[in-house]
């Protein structure tokens, strides 16, 4: 049976990133502090998790690759948005969160899974962000760790391809309906909201959490056996510069 580790697998993007593994024939478990909605029982399974602890995250990984005799796909998808206020103003724990959660969560985990993985081959998959590429005003600590995360892909690309491990990138933007939209706002999108935004995008269109599940698992697919490296832009058309 194949297997799939999907980290924040309880938020909006990973439930979506959950259920079109489980469609598609994988035992995926679900690392996360929170417990995913009902419905995912059939095909996945849930470890509670703080992914902040770098031994926690270790060890959830170690006993999920053990139970299931190996590795296929990794999807690290865990994700904080951090303080919203001038940076100076932040409080320093909560940034330091940020990098816990975004960027050494992601390092503790594929730690652990490299050596599974390097049996068999398979797929490493970041959710990163357009703010890993523009930078953040509103967030610029978010930023960077998406910018780390892409760097990371790169980097174990290059040496993880010899054992057919593959490394990639999903960098979302705005994405409708999820947490990170709403603590970026405090409030929910206004149907008005919603128009006027996607009325500045190329595509006319927010991009939705299904959008994004369905690139990761493109790029977990056999139809992206060659593909490594690389960051794939889900955006609406919202990191292009307008005239």
């Amino acid at each position: 049976m194949k297997h799939a580790i999907v980290t924040g697998g309880s938020g909006s993007i990973g439930v979506c990133i959950v259920r079109a593994l489980g469609e598609a024939g994988y035992r995926t478990t679900i690392l996360d502090k929170q417990p995913p909605p009902t419905g995912l029982e059939a095909f996945a399974r849930y470890i509670e998790v703080d992914l902040r602890d770098f031994q926690l995250s270790r060890t959830a990984v170690d006993a999920a690759c053990r139970e299931f005799g190996g590795l296929d796909v990794l999807v690290y998808c865990a994700g904080v948005l951090g303080p919203t206020c001038p940076f100076e103003a932040a409080p320093l724990e909560e940034l330091y969160e940020v990098i816990s959660v975004n960027l050494s969560g992601a390092v503790a985990c594929v730690h652990a899974a490299v050596p599974y993985m390097k049996r068999r081959g398979g797929s490493i998959v970041f959710v990163a962000s357009i703010a890993g590429e523009l930078g953040s005003c509103a967030a610029p600590v978010y930023g960077a760790t998406k910018a780390g995360l892409i760097g990371l892909a790169k980097g174990l690309a290059k040496q993880l391809g010899r054992y057919k491990i593959r490394v990639n990138c999903v960098s979302p933007g705005s994405v409708s309906g999820t947490q990170l939209l709403l603590r970026a706002r405090g409030v929910p999108l206004t149907r008005t909201e919603s128009l006027a935004i996607a009325a500045r995008l190329p595509l006319a269109q927010l991009t939705s959490a299904e959008d994004v599940a369905q690139g990761v698992f493109y790029l977990c697919s056999p139809a992206a056996r060659s593909i490594t490296g690389i960051t794939l832009v889900i955006d609406a058309g919202e990191s292009l510069r307008m005239d």
